[in-house]
């Protein structure tokens, strides 16, 4: 007997908790890779203080489906989500990578 949907689709766990999986940056929109009526794919700068008293620099990759968002390079944001993995199989193996999916991105003003 083949499976229907409603039995192949998974329910949400008990110990789900939205706010423990989410991620919040800080940063400077370095780059805007794409730009349409629906979607805005763009990466943030973070900076961070290492233990040794070093700054590294770290730029996110991050998508917003939000239509009114109007972002510019060197905008300071905040931006809140969630972590999505974006593997793919490339022409030499597999490509593992990561991208931010906001669910709110605040301009600083």
């Amino acid at each position: 007997m083949a499976r229907t949907k409603k039995e192949t689709k998974k329910e949400v766990p008990a110990w789900y908790n939205e706010a423990e999986n989410s991620i919040i940056l800080h940063g400077e929109v370095n780059k805007i890779t794409l730009s349409t009526d629906k979607c805005l794919a763009f990466t943030v700068e973070t900076v961070t203080k290492t233990p040794k008293g070093n700054f590294a620099h770290q730029w996110l990759p991050c998508v917003t489906f939000d239509e009114n968002i109007d972002l510019e390079v060197g905008d300071l944001v905040t931006v809140t989500g969630y972590l999505s993995n974006n593997n793919y199989d490339g022409k030499n193996g597999k490509v593992f990578s990561y991208q931010v999916i906001c669910n709110e991105v605040t301009v600083a003003e």
